[in-house]
């Protein structure tokens, strides 16, 4: 029988009941109270920082990559199977103040290929070369091919000064590609892996008889540098003999004998020289191989000299009938540098 109201039992009872809500009531008070700063801290601080592992050298080597690629402008490099697919400007060796950023010091010959790179990036900013190229290897053939474009002498026609659209042919893989670079110039690499093949018009001139030269290219830069600002210099070589035809007959002289070792580096985004329409050149026939360059010459020279003695009264037989001597051996004129486009 419940206590009535008013007895001591009652109130006994009543006190130990406010009793346990009071203590229930401290409690759950006291759990809010400690809780309240932790939800604080978790919404003001950050976590405690983890210990995180070593990266691992395929980690390291892909970030090694990836920046590399970041300095390079993406555009310029198609995904070939060879590095120096893509775009290229080039810059002849025998540019004299290229040679002297290479060496400022002729005594010591020491070589500043950081000093090279940034004075041709120099004038690469202008669009000042020595000419460009555009090479290219498919993944689903053997050979590659190319286009070559350049103002110097001996690469325009003689008539309308415009550039030949000149193709790079038959291109293929060397494992030992050699140069034959200025003396002093030769950059150290021992990976001389590269390509070669042959320079040609890509379509008939009407003032030309015969074109065809040689390309060369290592693929392996002789200089790198990562990073933002970085990027490769690459070497090559590159000729071009010309036999005209009715331009002789305009009083233009018998061709042009045309060639230069070269420093090579990507082109600027957006400044590529189109590589497009000559893919049919990887494994165009040439005429004559370019090893045989020099008899093609030795040829060409007997039959100007005696032709063009006897029509125009002079003699060319030291420039071996290409006027080689008097355009000038690498056909640039250096006043005003005279070789940008």
């Amino acid at each position: 029988m419940p206590p009535k109201k008013g007895t001591s039992k009652a109130k006994a009872k009543g006190k130990a009941a406010g009793s346990k809500r009071s203590a229930r009531e401290v409690v759950e008070t006291n759990e809010v109270e400690l809780l309240e700063p932790l939800k604080k801290k978790t919404r003001t601080e950050s976590p405690a920082p983890t210990v995180q592992s070593e990266p691992s050298k395929i980690t390291q080597k892909q970030n090694a990559t990836s920046a590399n690629s970041s300095a390079i402008e993406a555009s310029t490099i198609p995904k070939t199977t060879m590095p120096a697919n893509g775009g290229f400007c080039l810059y002849s060796m025998d540019l004299p103040f290229l040679k002297k950023a290479l060496i400022p010091d002729d005594k010591t010959k020491k070589k500043d290929y950081a000093a090279l790179f940034a004075k041709i990036k120099e004038f690469q900013a202008k669009k000042d070369r020595t000419a460009q190229i555009h090479v290219a290897f498919p993944f689903d053939t053997s050979n590659g091919y190319g286009r070559f474009k350049s103002r110097s002498q001996g690469f325009v026609e003689p008539m309308g000064d415009m550039p030949y659209d000149i193709g790079i042919a038959s291109l293929t893989k060397v494992e030992n590609l050699s140069l034959a670079c200025p003396a002093g110039l030769a950059g150290d690499v021992k990976d001389k892996k590269g390509v070669s093949g042959g320079t040609m018009l890509t379509e008939p001139d009407c003032g030309v008889t015969a074109a065809q030269g040689e390309f060369k290219l290592r693929t392996t830069p002789v200089w790198k540098k990562d990073g933002p600002g970085g990027g490769e210099i690459y070497e090559g070589y590159v000729s071009f003999v010309v036999k005209y035809g009715l331009y002789a007959r305009k009083g233009h002289g018998s061709g042009t004998n045309q060639k230069y070792s070269f420093w090579a580096i990507r082109s600027r985004e957006g400044d590529t020289l189109d590589g497009g329409d000559v893919a049919h050149l990887a494994h165009e026939m040439l005429a004559g191989s370019a090893l045989g360059l020099d008899d093609l010459v030795g040829g060409f020279d007997d039959e100007f000299d005696d032709e063009f003695d006897d029509e125009f009264g002079d003699s060319d037989d030291d420039d071996y009938g290409y006027g080689y001597g008097r355009r000038g051996r690498y056909g640039h004129g250096y006043g005003g540098h005279g070789y940008g486009f």
